[in-house]
């Protein structure tokens, strides 16, 4: 758990460090072009969720993300992951969580800043007819980097690693039981020959 709380803590740390200095340096709605057409800084204030999403819900997400961060803190905390990959990812999750809850509860809003200039996204349109247009991916920060790095890390893990692990595990506790079964038919075969003989 120990490990986890330090993570999360630096996670919530660079998370509020990164937002402090874009606050204090760049004027909101502000572009800084560092590489042209691929990754500027841009900020500006979400009042939604992640990636901003759904902005002007600021109460459901402060909701979501306060359970959400109890239950990941309780199941560290009571269920202890032997997994250090496991507990990495929700320790980033947590922090991340934990990050962007404290600009909802101090700010009303997250700051969000990094702009992947480079990243489109198909937006469906369905006024004035069936539209399909690509357009640039949200503005995101350093929590919602961590949380989304720690889900879909956590999930290629569970498929890709402890699923096939506790398949494999399933499959020999039944080659096993199978032996075992195997063993004791031929017992009570050698047994019923003795005593015929």
């Amino acid at each position: 758990m120990l490990y986890c709380l330090l993570i999360c803590s630096a996670v919530v740390v660079l998370d509020q460090i990164s937002k402090l200095i874009v606050v204090n340096t760049i004027a909101e709605g502000t572009v800084i072009e560092v590489i042209k057409g691929v990754f500027n800084l841009t900020y500006v204030e979400n009042k939604g969720a992640a990636f901003g999403m759904l902005s002007g819900h600021r109460w459901v997400f402060m909701i979501i993300s306060a359970v959400a961060i109890v239950l990941i803190f309780l199941y560290l905390w009571k269920e202890a992951p032997e997994s250090f990959v496991v507990k990495t990812c929700l320790a980033f999750v947590l922090g991340g969580g934990v990050g962007n809850m404290i600009d909802r509860t101090v700010r009303g809003s997250v700051v969000d800043f990094i702009d992947a200039a480079f990243v489109r996204y198909p937006q469906i349109s369905t006024e004035g007819g069936f539209n399909i247009s690509l357009e640039p991916f949200p503005i995101f920060n350093v929590a919602d980097c961590f949380i989304t790095v720690g889900c879909v890390s956590l999930v290629v893990y569970l498929l890709f690693v402890e699923l096939p692990k506790e398949a494999r595990a399933e499959r020999e506790r039944k080659a096993k039981a199978g032996a075992e079964n195997n063993l004791t038919n031929a017992e009570n075969v050698a047994e019923s020959e003795a005593d015929e003989q």
